[in-house]
Order: C-alpha cells, then structure tokens, then sequence
C-alpha cells in the first residue's frame, strides 16, 4: 500500500499501511507550504493527502503498489507515473448494502446520505471519464473484491 494521510479517524476496514490516521490540519497546512504533496482532498468532511516520497518509494520497489484513491485523484497519479499505472475502480454495491455497511460502521445518517450521493457521483464520473478503468463490483467481502483485482492485474502484466 502507499499510505496516505488523513484527518479521519481510523477504521477497521483500513488496510495495514493504508493511512496514517487523525493528521491536524495544520498539518495539512504544513506539506502544502513544503511542497510535499502530490495532492490533498477533501471528501466527506474529511482532508487527504498523499506525498510525494510514498509514491516515488513505491514506483522504485519491485513488485506492486496499491493505492486508495479519491477520483480526484486518479489523473493527477496517471500524470505523475505515465504508463505505470493500472486504475482499477471498486464499483459500491447496491444502495441497500452501502447503506448497511455505512451504518454497520456506525456513520451518522447525514455521514450516510453524503457518502452515499458521493459514491454515486463518483461512479457516474468514472463510467464516462476518459480513464481506461477496469471495473470490479464489491458486492462480497473484501477479500473477494481483492481476489477480483489479482485476476485483472494478473491479464494486463
């Protein structure tokens, strides 16, 4: 994984070395001074950001690298890396089953109708965007999501 760092709390559903957790925003404030950053978002009331050194420290390592990434997000990496760049988007399941697993997580219902109107929003772009995007549905577990992404990254290397 290539960490990236954010204001959110952590979560059980984070992948070890996904995120470094709870960042202040000043923070935030400081890599954008610096310069450190590739980017910082924000998404569901929440800032991200990825730096610089974790993606160049991951396009020198041999082997894969996999990154959680807003859409925003997504261009700005392919522009970086150029033509080292696989993009993958994980399609939410169906409304029911989001709005289970946001509540099973224990989301507030405004945290629940924002994420949800972002992910469909998100889907919307990614299925016309000019990003050459494999899709993969998460309708299962995660661990079967993952599974579907070995099969895609195993037909394209």
């Amino acid at each position: 994984m290539v960490q990236s760092e954010t204001s959110r709390d952590a979560r059980d559903s984070d992948l070890p070395g996904e995120y470094r957790c709870n960042v202040p925003e000043e923070e935030f404030l400081r890599i954008r001074e610096k310069k450190r950053e590739l980017w910082i978002e924000t998404a569901h009331g929440n800032t991200y950001a990825t730096l610089k050194v974790n993606v160049i420290k991951a396009l020198l390592r041999k082997g894969l690298s996999f990154m959680n990434l807003l859409p925003v997000s997504v261009p700005k990496i392919r522009n970086y890396a150029s033509g080292q760049v696989l993009s993958v988007f994980i399609l939410p399941p169906g409304k029911e089953e989001l709005r289970r697993r946001l509540q099973s997580r224990g989301e507030s219902p405004e945290q629940i109708d924002r994420r949800m109107a972002d992910c469909k929003k998100w889907e919307e772009e990614a299925i016309f965007s000019y990003i050459p995007y494999e899709f993969v549905r998460n309708e299962g577990t995660v661990a079967e999501a993952v599974e579907k992404m070995e099969q895609i990254i195993e037909s394209k290397t």
